[in-house]
């Protein structure tokens, strides 16, 4: 192996520095999966473009594949083996495109959960701006102790694609890992697959998204996991299944196929709008384990399309049929967009009827289609992943949600010719999901402001000086500043030291290879931890010093939702991320993104006497995302949640008193079991949710 990577390096130099061999590292690999799952290969009609040939950025791997972010790690734990790992860069692999796709070959499970997992980070850090980070790891299971700053750095996420012998798979935000299952078909219908066959669920395109997005969500959002509201839980599944439906439209072949056997209504029955087919058949679920825009009738058989009903959410609870609403709402979104968007073609086409005659679609009309498709799937992609940088950091509610996706693309779009914003806000209030706190549903409205001067003036008097944040804003990935920010010197003192050693050490970026990429990875997690210990120092320091009065604490209370007067009252930098923003006219800006948290010990009071037990104790967390301007030193946003807010104190109360009433348990157990508190069910959230148990325990 250390021979074979050597060679590597030593071909990819060459290639880097143009010199006699005249080669160059290719851009992107090319790999065969399934586009669904295995079970599509049964079906004349989609076998055809079931299997796939994607194409995923090239990288230097070692068997496995162990790459730059993800290493696949192939034991069984229920069989007792572990598989031999494919090696991707075999001559013969790389002829053929990889492995064809297979149900019974181990290697080929490794190359598909490899492949959709990298296709799944492209679409986020194209969306995002900036590379992504795995969650840091947190405090040991015994000691409790939190680990030193480079201890906690996550390089590589982890993916098992047979952990589990049960129709299960999730994400472990305590392993860092992706854990999938496999198990025996449960169904008796054999034209819904196999009775008793095996299904793995590391050959599903849909489960890997999935997992893949409740990751990368972790990494930017860590507080998002802690289940505050009835909507906390469901958003992480509603965006997990947002980004696997909209990762179809990417996929060769499939877009036009399902154009053509539609007739290009996509707001029929497709698979476009299907999760997990194989899975849901296989577990007696129905046609799929969810579809975006409808499901079958149990006692007749039939796919009915469900209309908008803004009143369901209010009854909905649990957290994969309530993020359903909000993943039908996008699609909706989406299907207004495109039929808008392709209406123009339908007059052509039909001689101004609109009524398509009767046959096949002619090939060109399907391209047109299925282009139209494409751009208005791939933007509103874009608009909900982008849309994770404009929310609060904790204690996030769909209404929050729409706010972000608003906003988000009014930043990068301002002129929305196209209507997305339109669209997008009248689908949400179709479906009741629009924040309780707007005048109207315009997009006036729900855009978040920037704070007003007076405001301005005010934070002006708590943040770093205006050097300071332009270097944290423009520091690139491999710089490393070290050893600044240790000690108790002042605030003046650390910006002075970290703008000149930023001076000293900052170069020129560079196409650099593989190994030089993972240890900018490696430093750009330990300069975004380092640069938040500063900030936290200079806000602490100035907090003590700006000498506001009172109404002008109540000013940053009010923008920022800290309580920055008690120094009792400890904050937390979680993160100092720099994002480029891509706009329209092909211009990127940096802009320095802040979040802050702080937390407090509230407690719940039991309703009832039979509990028998003392007040319970929970953390009621308040905090805000902070965009600056770092050519200007001005905070375009700050989206906060109120430490001290009573409002929404109350409704997090509400919410745990009527998740311990559920069930029938009486009140002294449900106490007790949250008492207990559980560790294993607090690191594993997903563990429990995606096997269907009871969640009472996850508060």
């Amino acid at each position: 192996m250390a021979s074979k990577q050597a060679t590597r390096r030593s071909t990819g130099s060459q290639g880097a520095s143009g010199n006699d061999s005249g080669l160059h590292r290719p851009a992107v690999r090319r790999l065969r999966i399934y586009a669904f799952d295995p079970s599509l290969d049964l079906d004349l009609e989609t076998m055809s473009v079931n299997r796939s040939v994607v194409r995923v950025r090239w990288e230097e791997v070692e068997e496995g594949p162990v790459g730059v972010y993800v290493e696949v790690v192939d034991v069984d734990p229920a069989s007792g083996c572990v598989y031999q790992p494919i090696d991707l860069d075999q001559p013969h692999l790389l002829a053929q495109d990889g492995l064809p796709p297979s149900e019974g070959s181990p290697r080929f499970h490794q190359q598909m959960v490899y492949a959709v997992a990298m296709i799944t980070i492209d679409n986020f850090e194209r969306a995002l701006g900036r590379s992504i980070q795995w969650s840091e790891r947190g405090p040991d299971e015994e000691t409790g102790k939190y680990p030193k700053r480079e201890d906690a750095y996550v390089p590589r996420l982890r993916i098992y694609p047979h952990a589990l012998r049960e129709p299960n798979a999730y994400y472990s935000p305590y392993k860092k890992a992706l854990l999938f299952g496999y198990f025996n078909a449960q169904n008796a219908d054999p034209r819904e697959g196999l009775p008793g066959g095996m299904v793995f669920t590391c050959l599903s395109h849909d489960v890997i998204a999935h997992e893949m997005a409740h990751a990368v969500l972790d990494g930017i959002h860590p507080r998002l996991l802690e289940a505050t509201n009835p909507d906390a839980l469901a958003f992480h599944e509603a965006f997990a299944d947002v980004v696997a439906i909209f990762q179809h439209f990417t996929l060769p072949g499939v877009l036009e196929q399902q154009i053509r056997q539609t007739r290009g209504d996509l707001a029929t029955e497709n698979l476009l709008a299907k999760l997990a087919i194989q899975f849901g058949h296989s577990t007696g679920r129905g046609n799929a384990l969810r579809d975006a825009l409808g499901k079958v009738d149990r006692a007749t058989g039939e796919w009915r399309r469900q209309d908008p009903d803004p009143d369901r959410i209010d009854g909905t609870h649990e957290p994969h049929a309530r993020g359903a609403l909000l993943v039908a709402a996008v699609f909706d979104a989406f299907l207004t967009i495109y039929q808008h968007h392709t209406a123009d073609l339908r007059r052509i086409a039909t001689g101004g009827t609109g009524v398509l005659p009767k046959g096949a679609l002619h090939p060109d009309l399907v391209a047109r289609f299925a282009a139209e498709a494409s751009k208005a799937a791939g933007r509103i992609l874009k608009i909900c992943i982008r849309a994770l940088d404009y929310l609060p950091p904790v204690d996030v509610t769909f209404g929050d949600y729409v706010r972000a996706v608003i906003t988000g693309d009014v930043d990068t779009v301002p002129d929305d010719s196209e209507n997305y914003r339109v669209a997008l806000i009248s689908a949400f209030r179709d479906w009741g999901i629009f924040p309780r706190d707007v005048r109207t549903l315009s997009v006036e409205s729900l855009y978040w402001h920037p704070p007003t001067e007076r405001e301005h003036a005010i934070l002006d008097r708590l943040l770093p000086r205006l050097d300071v944040l332009r270097m944290m804003a423009t520091a690139h990935d491999y710089v490393w500043v070290e050893k600044t920010g240790e000690g108790s010197r002042s605030a003046e003192d650390l910006g002075d030291e970290l703008v000149c050693a930023y001076a000293r050490l900052h170069g020129g970026a560079g196409n650099e290879p593989d190994g030089r990429i993972a240890e900018q990875r490696r430093k750009q997690f330990l300069r975004e931890r380092q640069f938040a210990g500063i900030l936290h120092a200079i806000l602490s320091e100035r907090a003590s010093t700006a000498g506001l009065d009172g109404a002008e604490w109540e000013t940053v209370e009010w923008v920022t939702g800290l309580d920055l007067r008690d120094p009792e009252l400890r904050f937390e930098v979680h993160a100092v991320r720099t994002v480029y923003r891509e706009r329209p006219d092909a211009r990127t800006r940096p802009e320095l993104l802040v979040m802050l948290t702080q937390r407090q010990v509230k407690q719940l009071q039991p309703d009832s006497p039979e509990a028998g037990e003392a007040p319970l104790d929970y953390g009621f967390r308040g905090g805000c995302t902070v965009l600056i301007d770092p050519t200007s030193g001005r905070i375009r946003y700050a989206i906060s949640k109120n430490i001290n807010s009573p409002k929404r104190q109350n409704r997090q109360e509400r919410f745990y008193r009527q998740r311990l009433r559920r069930e029938g348990l009486s009140a002294r157990a449900r106490y007790a079991l949250w008492r207990k508190g559980d560790e294993r069910i607090r690191q594993e959230p997903f563990a429990p949710l995606h096997r269907g148990d009871a969640l009472e325990e996850w508060t």
